[in-house]
């Protein structure tokens, strides 16, 4: 895959990237008559990471590579762990203020090594990283497949797992409703209709949305 990876961003501070929540601390002081600076920060937690957006900066030439990347980076499980976060709180004029936010160093490392494997990969080869990161293996009937970014009509798609489909989580569909991603699926052609492997979430949203026709990654 001739396309360029950036993981620069991963290094970075993500203090206005990235959400985090945190409490007031308690501890009383005397405050002015309408200004406090002694308030504190405590239980800092990163509470969501936007996964298109970083993928936007990671992989801005290509759209099934920035398909693959937001898929990684919202599978790979440390970027979901407190640990994985280092907060800094430092003092303001006003009290205790959120300083940087960054990606411990040797996770950003981890995750960088892997999403810069994608460069020197075919469009099969990203594709099936992406696979691994996501579920931790290939399915047989997803090996050796030729997958190409393909507009593909609604009607045509086919949600084969009735069980997983009417129990999806109502605020992560809601959720792609409103990041309107561009990739909506992995999908795999079987006689005349696609037959949905990943993005149930995104195509329910589609379909809320009644959208016509989608992008989707497709095998062959």
């Amino acid at each position: 895959m001739d396309a360029r990876i950036d993981t620069s961003i991963l290094f970075k501070d993500l203090h206005y990237t990235v959400d985090v929540d945190y409490d007031n601390g308690t501890d009383e002081c005397e405050c002015g008559d309408d200004y406090c600076r002694c308030s504190t920060i405590v239980n800092t937690q990163v509470s969501s990471v936007p996964y298109e957006k970083l993928a936007e900066e990671i992989a801005p030439e290509s759209i099934l590579l920035k398909y693959c990347v937001e898929r990684i980076l919202r599978h790979f499980k440390p970027l979901r762990e407190q640990s994985s976060w280092d907060i800094e709180v430092e003092g303001g004029y006003y009290g205790e203020e959120l300083g940087e936010v960054k990606l411990d160093k040797n996770v950003a490392e981890t995750l960088a090594t892997i999403l810069h494997s994608l460069e020197d990969a075919t469009d099969n080869q990203a594709v099936e990283t992406a696979l691994n990161v996501e579920y931790g293996f290939i399915l047989p009937t997803l090996k050796d497949k030729t997958w190409t970014l393909e507009r593909v009509a609604v009607a045509e798609l086919d949600l084969g797992n009735k069980h997983h489909a009417a129990n999806l989580d109502e605020e992560r569909v809601d959720s792609y409703r409103v990041e309107k991603q561009p990739v909506i699926g992995l999908l795999l052609k079987a006689d005349n209709k696609y037959r949905v492997i990943d993005g149930y979430h995104r195509i329910t949203a589609a379909k809320r949305d009644k959208k016509q026709v989608v992008w989707a990654v497709v095998g062959r």
